[in-house]
């Protein structure tokens, strides 16, 4: 009596391998593409948050009318002495932040010693400022950002002092 497969046998295990090995790659493939997605989205979600924290921050303390340029990518805010700045740093004497994109997707803030990155990741950002309303409207997109979310996120941002200011005089 022989023992061993016989050539059916043998046909059929591998093709049950090869499903088997097919499943798992793709499997595999679906995980990896799912898992970029979702790191993309936390960088992309991470620029967001960041953007909108530095421009509250500075639109909170400010006590005059941002300006944004012609082209609304560069925005400049004054600021008093002590406040924090754009780069961390508080000066003893009122300074100016001036905030624009550079050509390798950073944003930078000067304050008057030249521009310091302070963001990476965007690969546009413009600006729109409502003397009226007092509202600063800006438009961020991230890199990494899908497009079935439109590319870009639209952030408003109240310069809530010069607002209380305009209607409970000065605070």
């Amino acid at each position: 009596m022989n023992k061993g497969f016989t050539l059916v046998e043998l046909m059929i295990a591998i093709a049950i391998s090869s499903f088997l090995v097919l499943a798992v790659s793709l499997s595999y493939s679906s995980i990896k593409t799912i898992t970029n997605t979702t790191t993309e989205l936390e960088n992309a979600q991470e620029v967001l948050r960041y953007t909108s924290q530095i421009f509250i921050r500075s639109m909170k303390q400010t006590q005059s009318d941002p300006t944004v340029d012609a082209s609304g990518e560069t925005i400049t805010v004054q600021q008093s002495a002590n406040s924090l700045s754009c780069i961390g740093t508080t000066p003893t004497t009122d300074f100016t932040e001036t905030f624009t994109l550079s050509g390798d997707n950073r944003l930078t803030c000067d304050i008057g010693a030249g521009a310091q990155d302070i963001l990476r990741g965007l690969t546009q950002i413009s600006f729109n400022y409502n003397n009226a309303t007092r509202i600063l409207t800006v438009n961020v997109s991230p890199e990494g950002l899908p497009l079935n979310y439109g590319g870009s996120v639209t952030i408003n941002i109240a310069a809530s002092t010069l607002w209380l200011n305009d209607y409970f005089g000065n605070i």
